[in-house]
């Protein structure tokens, strides 16, 4: 297994889009305040497959943060451009939970993106949606768990 050390630089220099950077940064200013670790249970897909991670952060003495990750489950998945940040995108928007990578479809019903494709009939578009990315409050609060 390989681990990566940053040490006495901001994590935000590594992460590439805005709103996950956004969520990490509210999830360590809630660590420094409170003194108090959080552990969350998330999922980090690629086009081919499904990554369930576990993630602590840790508060230090000198106001640092330590920050643990381990891949609890993977699985291979087919090719989904949906979730490829290189291909060309539509302007269409669609929801994406950024804890469980759950879809939000139009009638209020989070679902996998295998499923969101075909309620959506996203293959059927020219081009994939954007993703914009949120937490439900289901997630938040904890009461999702992914299987």
């Amino acid at each position: 297994m390989k681990f990566r050390s940053i040490i006495r630089h901001t994590l935000c220099n590594y992460v590439g889009d805005l709103e996950t950077r956004y969520l990490h940064q509210k999830m360590f200013q809630k660590v420094c305040e409170s003194g108090t670790p959080v552990q969350i249970s998330f999922r980090c897909d690629s086009p081919d497959c499904h990554r369930f991670m576990e993630s602590q952060i840790l508060p230090l003495k000198d106001r640092g943060l330590k920050l643990c990750s381990h891949v609890v489950k993977f699985a291979e998945q087919d090719y989904a451009d949906i979730l490829d940040p290189n291909v060309e995108r539509s302007s269409d928007l669609i929801r994406m939970c950024s804890y469980f990578k759950k879809i939000h479809t139009p009638n209020e019903i989070c679902c996998e993106v295998e499923e969101a494709v075909e309620i959506l009939k996203l293959f059927e578009h020219e081009k994939p949606s954007q993703i914009s990315h949120s937490i439900y409050p289901e997630c938040y609060k904890g009461d999702q768990k992914y299987t």
